[in-house]
């Protein structure tokens, strides 16, 4: 809006020195008549180009500081983009160090269990290799009986 302010007012400013001009031309024609009336136009057209040319000074100096502060807020919420991004890795670093400590943990437990499980295994395998012995000798003793018997 305001960079259009500006816009306008230098366009005022042109249409005004050209005004400006051709009131000087005017009052060079009219030099030899002496005429006051272009004098006082000229005048008064120089006076619209200062107030205008006071107003576009204005208007270009608010603009700056306007510039200047949308500057600043931008570079505050850079800072606290970054901020919070360093925020974040970090939470995200100690949630992977804490993942990987539980991953070491889980692993060794596996193993743990996996090795009990074997132990389970063979322990299984000597059982039913007992029991596949005695239950031979268990025949044979009762085969021995009944040879013994008769």
């Amino acid at each position: 809006q305001e960079s259009s302010e500006v816009t306008r007012l230098k366009r005022e400013l042109d249409a005004k020195a050209e005004e400006v001009g051709r009131l000087q031309k005017t009052i060079d024609e009219n030099a030899s008549k002496g005429s006051l009336e272009a004098t006082s136009k000229q005048e008064e057209a120089s006076r619209e180009v200062s107030n205008l040319r006071t107003q576009l000074e204005q208007q270009s100096q608010e603009a700056s500081r306007d510039i200047s502060s949308l500057r600043a807020k931008i570079e505050e919420q850079s800072q606290e983009a970054s901020r919070e991004m360093s925020t974040l890795r970090t939470q995200l670093e100690e949630k992977t160090t804490e993942a990987s400590r539980e991953c070491s943990t889980l692993r060794t437990q596996l193993e743990e269990k996996t090795r009990e499980a074997e132990e389970l295994r063979e322990r299984i395998s000597i059982a039913s290799s007992t029991r596949d012995d005695v239950s031979q000798l268990d025949r044979q003793l009762r085969e021995r009986d009944s040879t013994i018997k008769e």
